[in-house]
């Protein structure tokens, strides 16, 4: 169970931070995917017979993750 204080982050999707970043959806998935923190939320690159099966997923960014890269670029 939840304490009574705790914060419920917002999250953002790659959509949604694209136009803010002026950045295409492709820049910002590859900035975020190995933040720590971002929900990575889809299944990964699998053999099925003789093929495989690209992997898919949907990434989900947290507010205070999205701030922090946010930070990290201007200081470049």
């Amino acid at each position: 169970m939840n304490p009574p204080d705790a914060v419920i982050e917002q999250y953002l999707s790659v959509a949604d931070i694209s136009p803010k970043l002026r950045l295409s959806d492709d820049k910002v998935r590859r900035l975020f995917i190995g933040e720590p923190g971002v929900l990575k939320i889809g299944e990964p690159t699998r053999r099925v017979g003789r093929t495989y099966r690209r992997r898919y997923f949907t990434l989900r960014i947290p507010v205070s993750v999205f701030e922090r890269v946010q930070d990290r670029l201007r200081q470049k």
